[in-house]
């Protein structure tokens, strides 16, 4: 068996091993988890679809952007692009939507479909034929199978687009949700989506390779990348349950009030939040604190976001890193006692934060401090 061949066996047995791992992989129950159960199920689909297609490819003859690259292609910038925005937004993605987005892709293969018909089916081999032929009214083919490549570029820009700003729009939540942002589960989706994209450039430089040896690289690439996918997609449970939890929190609705009125009282409920050091509860939530302060989460959050121009997160973390300053004066307490003091529950990210907002390490602050007492 050649690398070839050793390839394309290679990526057909993880791929469909992968699919059905994603099948049976257990998912914790709660609500949101629907939503993982779906991306799962999405990925599955894909990796399926992939395997059985280098099944087939294996015996397909090369050809510089064919109709069967195409298919494959497209189908995984749809599965994967809808299956990562699913899993920051579930409601970003729309049958509607996804519909629209699909449409072109099934008008031309009907079209490639038709015109293989009329005019027959031939290979093209080299670069400079495909140059040719794309105005060439001999095979008028070929300047589809340019479109179609634009096409898929297109979508996976458009997925790519899409992707970052629902990532954003989640930051935006969770910030205005909690005090101790938890960013995890996005990076783990981020480095996914990488390896999505990597996958993407890989396709298409196989689909440009001419040689055996360029294709088997360029296919070990792509199954390192899916595995990597797969890998993170089966740890990704607790991690996936955090993100739903900020998105299910914050879409629910609140009772009706007049947030107007309602937002006079924010001085008297920022001295009840400073005397009474409420910010120091560890990870404190908007829906507590409004609790707390006989309010709801939008009103209390327009309040702050209006009043101090800042959102839940920073206000709250900035209270607990002005009173671990203040802290620091008492040589008697170490930095691990003021971090636990102050609300934190995890040293790193006292000292992550200390540092956005201070611009120095809580033990450069402290040394500075005792250099000015000296």
């Amino acid at each position: 068996m050649d690398l070839f061949d050793m390839s394309y066996n290679a990526m057909v047995t993880v791929l469909l091993l992968f699919s059905c791992v994603f099948l049976v992989l257990p998912v914790p129950k709660g609500e949101g988890m629907q939503s993982f159960k779906y991306s799962l199920k999405f990925l599955s689909i894909c990796y399926a679809i992939i395997g059985l297609f280098c099944v087939f490819k294996h015996y397909i003859p090369k050809d510089l952007l064919g109709l069967p690259f195409f298919c494959n292609a497209t189908v995984q910038a749809h599965f994967l692009g809808n299956t990562f925005i699913n899993m920051v937004n579930p409601n970003a993605v729309k049958k509607r939507n996804i519909l629209i987005l699909t449409l072109p892709a099934i008008i031309m293969i009907i079209v490639n479909i038709i015109m293989i018909y009329i005019y027959g089916y031939s290979r093209i081999t080299e670069y400079s034929d495909l140059i040719t032929y794309c105005f060439s009214a001999e095979k008028p083919y070929v300047f589809l199978r340019e479109l179609m490549t634009l096409y898929y570029l297109a979508i996976c820009i458009h997925y790519s687009v899409c992707f970052f700003i629902e990532v954003s729009r989640a930051k935006k939540r969770i910030d205005n949700y909690t005090s101790e942002a938890h960013y995890k589960s996005l990076t783990y989706l981020q480095l996914s989506f990488t390896l999505v994209v990597a996958i993407a450039m890989s396709s298409i430089a196989r689909t440009f390779s001419l040689s055996d040896l360029a294709s088997s690289i360029s296919n070990f690439v792509i199954l390192i990348n899916y595995i990597g996918v797969g890998l993170i997609f089966i740890q990704y449970p607790k991690n996936f349950y955090y993100l739903q939890e900020y998105y299910i929190n914050t879409a629910v609705p609140d009772e009706t009030k007049n947030v107007k009125d309602e937002m006079e009282n924010w001085p008297q409920w920022k001295n009840k939040i400073i005397d009474e050091e409420i910010y120091k509860k560890p990870g404190l939530t908007i829906i507590q604190l409004a609790q707390i302060l006989c309010t709801n989460r939008t009103t209390l959050s327009t309040s702050i976001n209006q009043n101090e121009n800042v959102n839940f997160n920073s206000f709250i973390n900035n209270l607990r890193i002005n009173k671990a300053k203040e802290l620091m004066s008492d040589n008697k307490l170490s930095l691990a006692d003021i971090c636990f003091q102050v609300g934190y529950t995890d040293q790193a990210n006292f000292s992550r934060t200390f540092k956005n907002i201070t611009g120095t390490t809580p033990l450069a602050w402290r040394r500075k401090l005792q250099g000015t007492q000296s």
